[in-house]
């Protein structure tokens, strides 16, 4: 359990580490970033659609689907 009496020490935050990410570009024009990590086998696949109320033709349109 954690003694609440006394303070904690502070300590000065260091930046983390980040990744930097290569850049491919398929035929189809679509750019692909790839992060490589020190061995760990990950997948993360993000499809981003143009959809909702800001793109919808009719009123109501994108709240009815």
């Amino acid at each position: 359990m954690l003694d609440r009496s006394q303070e904690i020490d502070f300590q000065e935050i260091q930046m983390p580490k980040f990744l930097v990410p290569n850049t491919l570009r398929l035929a189809n024009s679509i750019e692909v970033y790839v992060l490589e990590g020190a061995g760990q086998e990950l997948c993360r696949l993000d499809l981003v659609f143009e959809a909702g109320s800001k793109v919808q033709d009719k009123a109501l349109q994108a709240s009815m689907v």
